[in-house]
């Protein structure tokens, strides 16, 4: 596993909710190049991928069809950015 990464995503779907009083959201997202990868409708790369982060990860107002950087550090999102 790489210490830092960066993927370029897609969002399919943008779920907002509140836990404890504290706003998350519920990202759903393609990773760019998946449809166009050999065989990628046999591979993860063309799965909806979802993931759930503390709104301070996220850029203001997310929505679906949002062209977006994903930054890992050791495998944990630390930042989602509008590409």
């Amino acid at each position: 596993m790489n210490l830092k990464s960066t993927e370029s995503a897609t969002l399919q779907n943008v779920l907002r909710y509140e836990f404890h009083g504290i706003l998350y959201f519920e990202l759903h997202y393609i990773r760019a190049g998946a449809a166009t990868a050999a065989g990628a409708a046999n591979s993860a790369d063309a799965c909806v991928w979802t993931e759930r982060v503390a709104a301070h990860i996220v850029y203001e107002h997310p929505k679906a069809g949002d062209r977006v950087e994903i930054e890992r550090l050791m495998g944990m999102i630390h930042a989602v950015r509008r590409v």
